[in-house]
């Protein structure tokens, strides 16, 4: 059979955007994600269900709750109980610090930059875009992030919504197409920013988000004590740190830290260290 020509250039245009958009997934998959340094410290600051596999450490504050995370949480890497707005770490113990999809759930993402920033030398942070949340849409997310340059810019979401956001998830679920889509315009959809010194922010008012996750103390010892846990490198326990006066803390015995200066006691269980402010024996 001849396939007239007319018929076979019909084909080679999408043909050839297709091998475009294909092309483009590869060069996200290298844009879009951490460049760790080969050795130093890596902390993942929320890494939740789904921890980097480089990450020395995971700072994680809602290791009962799942709310706001896409599965249940994992207990893969080392792990300390603690809140990315006050991380109970040393200044720059870090060589390499990773957030991805965490500072949109901040209640103050300039307390949480700076954190990022005291705590290592450089890092990666994603966030979704705000065309992202007015298209798909994540009710506990309360900001509307921007990139200005290098500057991740935060406005409160306040009343705007997605409309048709279950239907855009629904797809996204159900279809290899939009899925590959997706990929092949991350960049529509979500801001990467790799960093060296300092994570710059923008913040426009104050927001609050209409539901969160919520600490637990009760519900975080339950989970730890039947979680297959990971003891913490030895360079960790030194640059553990209070989050209440920054000073350094030392192991009591198995089940306790104790703070050089301010002398608050906190929780270990099961081999992980709860470091959250007020949160003492």
């Amino acid at each position: 059979m001849t396939i007239s020509y007319d018929l076979a250039v019909s084909y080679i245009d999408p043909l050839r955007r297709f091998s475009r958009e294909i092309a483009s997934i590869f060069g996200n998959r290298r844009r879009f994600r951490p460049h760790t340094p080969a050795s130093g410290l890596v902390v993942e600051v929320g890494g939740g269900h789904s921890p980097y596999p480089r990450a020395d450490l995971v700072i994680e504050k809602y290791v009962a709750d799942d709310f706001e995370r896409a599965d249940k949480m994992s207990f893969s890497r080392p792990l300390v109980v603690g809140d990315g707005q006050r991380i109970p770490l040393s200044d720059g113990c870090a060589a390499y610090v990773i957030a991805s999809h965490v500072l949109e759930h901040a209640t103050d993402p300039t307390v949480f930059a700076s954190e990022l920033s005291r705590v290592a030398r450089a890092g990666y942070v994603e966030v979704p875009s705000r065309e992202s949340e007015l298209t798909y849409g994540w009710p506990f997310h309360p900001w509307l992030i921007d990139l200005d340059g290098d500057i991740l810019v935060f406005e409160p979401r306040q009343a705007s919504v997605a409309p048709l956001g279950q239907i855009h998830h629904t797809l996204f679920r159900d279809s290899i197409l939009q899925q590959l889509s997706f990929a092949s315009h991350r960049q529509t959809w979500h801001h990467a920013v790799e960093w060296v010194d300092t994570l710059k922010v923008r913040v426009i008012d104050a927001s609050i988000a209409p539901s969160s996750a919520s600490f637990e103390l009760d519900a975080t010892i339950r989970t730890l004590e039947s979680a297959a846990t990971t003891p913490l490198p030895p360079e960790v326990v030194h640059a553990l740190t209070c989050p209440s006066c920054r000073a350094g803390v030392r192991p009591i015995n198995s089940t306790q830290l104790k703070c050089t200066s301010c002398e608050s006691v906190y929780p270990i269980v099961n081999q992980v260290p709860i470091l959250i402010e007020g949160v003492t024996i």
